[in-house]
């Protein structure tokens, strides 16, 4: 499996992080998380989708696989903040396969140190 390292949010671009990536989590489980398991699949890397949807596009690999969707996902709104606090628990970061998110209240998890990328700040001029 390779690795995979990610910049802190206040690193200098050419700053690398330590921390080793090998689960990402993902808030939405549409047609993009679908192709970003696709690809994930193919580096190694284990995705675990927020969705309220067990047949979202971005689960039927997992069903393909027989992978129970459990084991790959947290069944809940992506604005459930606690749903997100327990896939952050799961994953070293977390991403999005939308910009439809609550941002104030992904901000109180990424003051706690839950890491997101793009950061919250990038997103927000979108919404």
């Amino acid at each position: 499996m390779p690795d995979f390292a990610i910049a802190p949010p206040s690193a200098s671009p050419s700053a690398l992080s330590t921390a080793t990536i090998h689960q990402i989590g993902v808030l939405g489980g549409g047609q993009l998380a679908w192709m970003l398991t696709e690809a994930a699949q193919s580096l190694g890397l284990e995705l675990i989708i927020q969705t309220p949807n067990s047949d979202d596009p971005a689960l039927r690999n997992a069903h393909a696989q027989g992978i129970g969707a459990s084991d790959r996902a947290v069944l809940a709104p992506i604005a459930d903040a606690v749903a997100t606090a327990q896939l952050a628990q799961r994953c070293q970061v977390i991403t999005f396969e939308n910009e439809f998110v609550d941002l104030q209240a992904l901000q109180k998890l990424a003051d706690q140190g839950i890491s997101f990328r793009p950061s919250l700040s990038s997103l927000a001029p979108l919404l």
